[in-house]
């Protein structure tokens, strides 16, 4: 008789659909492989995935965005209607730290999230909260909230004022 004992992780999936031409996407799950060539295999599709600050491209030697940050949001590129499958775990960490200026937001839950809710006592900080690719906008100063809830799967642009934490 042989006894084995020992844990495997506990695996979670995503899925967040990507249209034709341009997605803003983030995920709730940490994947258990973060590197973003192997993440984005299985999208034939891809053209470009980036963030604020770097970018993959297949076949490109110069991409330099190598890992996939579940506490960043991503702009992604397709020639066609897709699926990317994140599988993992879900992550112990849900906070993020918005810097004064612009920033790039995941949504770390798998339900709509209320955006009075999540920045709550941290209204007076955001200049804009904006879909990442569309029209709708939480622009507290003009009074304007045509955005109202953030959507798992999806990414946000936030202007803030000043430095902030939020926690999902």
């Amino acid at each position: 008789i042989v006894n084995l004992s020992g844990t495997s992780p506990v695996s979670n999936q995503q899925f967040i659909n990507l249209n034709q031409g341009w997605t803003w996407i983030s995920s709730f799950i940490l994947p258990f492989n973060t590197e973003i060539q192997s993440l984005v295999a299985q999208v034939s599709e891809l053209i470009v995935i980036k963030d604020l600050n770097s970018f993959y491209q297949p076949g490109n030697p110069n991409s330099s965005l190598l890992n996939w940050n579940t506490a960043s949001g991503y702009f992604i590129k397709t020639t066609g209607a897709s699926q990317l499958v994140v599988e993992g775990s879900l992550p112990a960490n849900k906070t993020i730290n918005l810097a004064s200026g612009l920033n790039l937001i995941p949504v770390l839950s798998d339900q709509p999230v209320n955006i009075y809710t999540l920045f709550s006592g941290q209204l007076g900080k955001v200049e804009i909260i904006k879909e990442a690719i569309g029209l709708s906008i939480f622009w507290p100063a003009y009074n304007i909230s045509t955005l109202q809830q953030l959507i798992p799967g999806k990414a946000y642009l936030v202007e803030m004022n000043q430095s902030a934490t939020i926690t999902f």
